[in-house]
């Protein structure tokens, strides 16, 4: 699982990098595009409510098209990092996605 609680290095609450790879998070001044991916706020907003939230209210939240394709992203990435595999259902989804463009 990630660490979203806070930047790994200084313990910030407010991080803007995500390493899917490593499973942390850093702040704006400790991370850079180097460490991970830049996320907006409202992406890792979405993150953390997905993660601690009743499963009852998961998908109770709305976002932009924009947010929504770079949480599609990271959630996309950080599936085929666990599962160390792309398997063929993750392919049709993300061209289902391309054609809703």
């Amino acid at each position: 699982a990630i660490d979203i609680d806070g930047c790994a290095y200084c313990g910030e609450e407010k991080t803007e990098y995500i390493n899917l790879y490593e499973g942390v998070c850093f702040c704006e001044k400790c991370g850079n595009d180097d460490m991970g991916r830049k996320i907006s706020p409202s992406v890792m907003t979405a993150v953390k409510h997905i993660t601690y939230c009743d499963e009852s209210k998961l998908f109770s939240f709305t976002m932009g098209d924009n947010l929504i394709r770079e949480l599609s992203i990271i959630t996309t990435n950080y599936i085929k990092i666990c599962l160390e595999k792309e398997y063929s259902s993750l392919k049709y989804l993300r061209s289902i996605q391309k054609g809703m463009k």
